[in-house]
């Protein structure tokens, strides 16, 4: 998945970037479970771009990164595009911290809301359930 990845920073004839993003999979995120679904929603997003003729990652614009949110939007769920713009998020805001770009374009794109309720609901279920129901 990583190489997939670090072919298309290539493409995007940006040799530094995808230096500073070998560093940021390899370096900076620890847990293999996060590094893997990061790696899987950056390697989404780049020939998203490249689809649309951005093959340079200074071309990628705040705009641009709404637009691929909205696209994911349609067809995942709001936690797992949350997920995605975090990935997202991240490899901007390191390759800012390592002078490739001078902002962040997904810093400033909003995620969909997702809210858990908790709690609602299950003690008035307990409450009107008797103990003997429930064995």
């Amino acid at each position: 998945m990583t190489s997939r990845i670090c072919v298309h920073l290539r493409h995007l004839r940006i040799d530094r970037a995808a230096w500073r993003f070998i560093e940021l999979f390899t370096a900076n995120i620890r847990n293999p479970n996060t590094r893997r679904a990061y790696a899987r929603a950056v390697g989404d997003f780049f020939p998203w771009c490249e689809q649309r003729r951005v093959r340079d990652v200074a071309q990628i614009s705040p705009t641009l990164v709404a637009a691929y949110v909205e696209h994911r939007s349609r067809m995942h769920a709001k936690p797992t595009v949350k997920q995605e713009l975090a990935a997202i998020r991240m490899l901007f805001d390191w390759l800012v911290i390592g002078n490739v770009l001078n902002a962040s374009p997904a810093h400033a794109v909003r995620g969909p809301k997702h809210v858990i309720k908790r709690g609602k609901g299950f003690s008035t279920l307990a409450t009107s359930v008797s103990p003997e129901a429930l064995s």
